[in-house]
């Protein structure tokens, strides 16, 4: 067994890309392009900032709407499967449609997007914070909701984020 988990933890080892911030020295160092700079703050422009922002507060939004929604349920006895499909519903909502806000942030603008996920997140603290423990679909449309509302504000804040630093500079920002 313990031969099988080193044999394993070997070849995830051999086959891991090389880390981008240590490769793009090697690279610069090599070539004529700049090395990383060693203080990014230069870059937090109003729409990093933005973009920053925007990503914590749709995270801490989303961790805490999701993770009550689970201990709401079973505290109204819940079964577990039960409470796996809603989760399911929110899981679906954070990945599914990513690539089309990704493609919406670029063809409309990202402070378009990230606005609209902003409302999105706020009906769905609306929507899952006011289900009883017993209102299952409710429940499970406000973590579908909750789920896209993440994932809009995450790419489009990330890509405002993106947008503000130099390619050369991106590791140490992000």
């Amino acid at each position: 067994m313990r031969g099988d988990i080193r044999a394993g933890a070997l070849g995830v080892l051999a086959g891991r890309p090389p880390e981008p911030l240590r490769l793009a020295g090697r690279l610069s160092a090599a070539t004529d392009v700049p090395a990383p700079a060693t203080r990014p703050s230069r870059y937090w422009t109003p729409h990093a900032r933005l973009g920053l922002a925007t990503i914590s507060v749709a995270q801490l939004v989303m961790v805490g709407v999701m993770s009550m929604a689970p201990i709401h349920m079973a505290h109204g006895g819940a079964e577990l499967r039960l409470v796996g499909i809603v989760i399911s519903f929110h899981t679906a909502g954070m990945y599914a449609l990513s690539p089309v806000f990704g493609c919406l942030a670029d063809r409309r603008g990202r402070i378009p997007v990230l606005a609209g996920g902003a409302a999105v997140l706020g009906v769905a603290f609306l929507v899952a914070g006011t289900a009883g423990p017993h209102d299952v679909a409710r429940l499970s449309y406000g973590l579908l909701l909750l789920g896209l509302g993440w994932s809009a504000s995450l790419v489009s804040g990330s890509a405002l984020l993106v947008d503000a630093v130099p390619p050369a500079d991106r590791p140490g920002v992000q």
